[in-house]
């Protein structure tokens, strides 16, 4: 089993999520070497990041699905919670920067800028922790996993530093595909090459579909707010000009998709219906607090 990185990385820590504590795991220093080790079949499988919340596709693994030649054979979602990490007594103000592999930096760029640190990359998380062991440097900190830290005897100054949560990566456990005789070669493509292709557009549809959701709820949340700008002035829930301008509104957007104007129309009224239930909630419990976030009602959702 093999994975890019070193002991604490977060490829690790989801391979034996995935199988289990004990199982003998190889860690290579660069996805490149990860992928080249397996299908060369000096390994006999292999656990790479495909997906993450934050970023979205991780194109070196996806780069390699779409060569061929791999099949999908499990897979999990970890949690990825980015930690701070410096060398035992060293405070957060004397830091200047941050060592770590460029896409965990990218996940947390936001909230290490505004720590003021610069940034500095790595080829791995945990690499990135053991660098700064064996430098001593006390202005250097290393952005990995709180295993990472465990490892290397470093203190944890912070943790959660991705800019947006939840952030959860998709990984895939791959092996490398049987070749196909030459003539079902020529005759279709093989196929773990249709798979993989398969598994990368669902992978997308699952992305839009979480982009839908969190655009749900932020609308919602922002009926919320209206209602309680209404509560506070005392205007009615219901204002029909505004009403009908979204009705027109979804349906001209959505007749670019070719979606007949009576499906749009449905749509724009379950919205409707969705945000005046949030804005008579306030009336009928005497108000909510400001920042109280909405949950859709399950049977609607």
């Amino acid at each position: 089993m093999a994975y890019q990185g070193e002991p604490g990385a977060h490829s690790e820590i989801a391979l034996r999520k995935l199988l289990g504590p004990g199982v003998p795991a190889l860690g290579v220093p660069t996805f490149r070497s990860l992928f080249a080790r397996l299908r060369e079949g000096r390994v006999d499988q292999a656990i790479a990041p495909i997906e993450n919340s934050t970023m979205g596709t991780i194109p070196e693994t996806r780069r390699e699905l779409l060569r061929g030649g791999l099949a999908v054979v499990g897979g999990l979602h970890l949690p990825i919670d980015h930690a701070l990490l410096a060398l035992p007594g060293v405070r957060i103000s004397e830091l200047r920067s941050v060592r770590s592999h460029p896409h965990a930096l990218a996940q947390c760029k936001g909230n290490l800028a505004r720590m003021g640190l610069k940034l500095e990359t790595a080829e791995d998380t945990a690499g990135s922790a053991r660098e700064v062991v064996e430098q001593g440097e006390r202005s250097v900190a290393a952005l990995a996993s709180a295993e990472a830290a465990r490892l290397h005897r470093l203190s944890v100054l912070r943790v959660g530093l991705a800019d947006r949560t939840p952030n959860v990566t998709r990984f895939l456990l791959l092996r490398r595909s049987p070749s196909l005789p030459p003539q079902a070669a020529a005759a279709r493509p093989p196929p773990s090459r249709r798979t993989t292709e398969l598994d990368l557009l669902r992978l997308e549809v699952q992305r839009v579909d979480l982009q839908l959701q969190r655009g749900i709820l932020h609308r919602l949340d922002l009926a919320r707010r209206i209602g309680e700008v209404k509560a506070r002035s005392g205007s009615e829930v219901r204002d029909p000009r505004t009403e009908a301008l979204v009705r027109t509104r979804w349906r001209d957007g959505l007749a670019l998709a070719s979606i007949e104007p009576e499906r749009a129309d449905r749509l724009a009224e379950w919205l409707l219906a969705e945000s005046v239930r949030v804005q008579k909630a306030l009336t009928s419990h005497g108000g909510r607090r400001a920042g109280t976030p909405v949950r859709p009602d399950p049977a609607l959702s």
